[in-house]
């Protein structure tokens, strides 16, 4: 499982980029200003590597993993060419944000689904579910998101930075 926490300044930034392809405004009532973001992810599918394989690894083995792994999340963040994508905002209220994305490309395809809840106005929990497929080869990734409001001044932080 992947975890990392972020500060992140506007959380209402990561959700207008989710609805943007949908050409319609998050309406998720959050408060504007540095966010601490928690995230986990766990992944699966014909890429996963077995809990067993993972144990018998030398320590210099896992860390060339995690590397490899870092690398495809970099990856998996660039601009890849779709042939036809939808998003649909299937909810979108002051108290939840629920948000679809389907694309298909030649030999690639995912869908996204992301659902967040402003549990009030400092405080967001959310999932993500990706299922995803690459020359034949199936992907799933369940991630959890915690967010809370720190301060509407942002201070020294511009986008983001990880935290741990």
């Amino acid at each position: 499982m992947y975890r990392q926490t972020m500060l992140t300044v506007g959380l209402g930034a990561v959700l207008a980029l989710l609805t943007a392809r949908a050409d319609e405004k998050a309406n998720l009532k959050v408060d504007p200003g540095l966010w601490e973001v928690t995230s986990q992810a766990k992944v699966g599918g014909d890429m996963q590597i077995p809990d067993e394989a993972m144990a018998n690894m030398t320590p210099e083995q896992r860390a060339r993993l995690q590397q490899a792994v870092q690398g495809m999340i970099a990856n998996a963040q660039q601009q890849h060419v779709f042939r036809q994508c939808m998003t649909t905002i299937v909810r979108n209220t002051a108290a939840e944000l629920v948000v679809r994305n389907e694309c298909a490309g030649e030999s690639n395809s995912h869908t996204v689904t992301a659902q967040f809840k402003a549990l009030d106005r400092h405080h967001v929990n959310g999932t993500t579910d990706v299922v995803g497929s690459l020359n034949g080869k199936s992907m799933s990734m369940h991630g959890t998101m915690d967010a809370k409001w720190l301060s509407a001044d942002c201070g020294s932080v511009k986008d983001s930075q990880r935290v741990r």
